[in-house]
């Protein structure tokens, strides 16, 4: 396996496999854009920066996890570059929880604001 090639020929799906994964997926999708299309701004918000709140709540969980991962990665001898994109600490993961908060944001309601009013 080369930078080139990250997963073996043995992890890859064969095309049906793949084929009823791929729709499998669109039609979950297509019911969470239905879903979705029915909640309200603030909730959408909400949602957000709870889930914000639970990646800063499981940083070290998540720090965890990752440093398993890159343990794979680094074993499937991928490219410096890609293991850099996969490796997190904590200033990205902060990241993370601020760029979800941010588009919280746009759908009006901050941190901030949604701290206030409950």
């Amino acid at each position: 396996m080369n930078a080139t090639q990250p997963f073996a020929a043995k992890d890859a799906l064969n095309p049906d496999e793949l084929a009823a994964t791929m729709t499998r997926l669109g039609r979950q999708a297509r019911e969470a854009a239905r879903d979705l299309a029915r909640v309200t701004p603030e909730q959408k918000s909400r949602a957000l920066i709870a889930a914000a709140a639970a990646i800063r709540t499981h940083r070290d969980d998540i720090l965890a996890a990752n440093a398993r991962d890159m343990e794979g990665a680094k074993a499937r001898n991928l490219s410096g570059a890609l293991l850099d994109r996969l490796l997190l600490d904590p200033k990205r993961v902060a990241a993370m929880a601020r760029g979800i908060e941010d588009v919280a944001a746009r759908f009006g309601m901050s941190a901030e604001t949604l701290r206030a009013v409950n």
